[in-house]
């Protein structure tokens, strides 16, 4: 790739980072934890969830790490609806995140190239 092609997908990309900067740098609130949905057995033997039918649910939890010990928190029917917007605004979040380290990662590729394009070779007749 010639040196003008790098600078514009250098620049191209200066661009797409900057989009997912905001995304990283904005106010929303996160969710600290995973929000999963999950279904259970219960307790009664005659049950048709013990006896191979379906099983209860879907419930609606929220797994989170503190300490190195995993805690789960069971979210009451009433509260879901404000959960997954903040569980859709950490998955942003997190995706931000993961495209940044990858254009970085082209960025500094971009670089090398153009280091090594512009570096003069040196050789005996040049120094003299």
């Amino acid at each position: 790739m010639e040196i003008s092609e790098l600078r514009k997908r250098f620049n191209d990309l200066i661009e797409l980072r900057q989009k997912y900067e905001k995304i990283i740098v904005n106010r929303d609130v996160l969710l600290e934890g995973i929000y999963r949905q999950f279904y259970k057995t219960c307790g009664r033997k005659e049950c048709h969830c013990n006896t191979g039918g379906e099983k209860h649910g879907p419930y609606q939890k929220i797994e989170v790490i503190r300490d190195g010990k995993q805690k789960v928190y069971i979210i009451p029917k009433n509260k879901v609806s404000e959960v997954i917007p903040l569980d859709n605004n950490r998955k942003r979040f997190i995706e931000a995140e993961k495209k940044i380290k990858e254009i970085n990662d082209e960025i500094c590729e971009i670089i090398k190239e153009i280091k090594k394009q512009k570096e003069k070779r040196v050789d005996k007749r040049w120094l003299k």
